[in-house]
């Protein structure tokens, strides 16, 4: 899938049944923990590499684009 392009370096967070695995092309992929289905990607807005890992605070995912702090409401 993705995995063959895509370069992973920051460690993954898993909610409920939901796994995020940030990439350092801005991206962040959400799958289902169980079955691996894709439900949603989220994007840096200017496609810098994903520093460190993500957290999930109630409806939010919280994560830093190359110097900017983001935060995204969950799909």
């Amino acid at each position: 899938l993705f995995a063959s392009y895509q370069l992973f370096d920051a460690p993954l967070t898993i909610l409920n049944e939901m796994v995020f695995i940030p990439s350092n092309s801005g991206e962040i992929f959400i799958h289902n923990l169980f079955n691996g289905q894709y439900i949603h990607t989220l994007k840096c807005p200017n496609r810098d590499k994903i520093k460190g890992g993500i957290t999930i605070v109630e409806d939010y995912v919280l994560f830093v684009c190359g110097r900017q702090l983001i935060s995204m409401k969950l799909p």
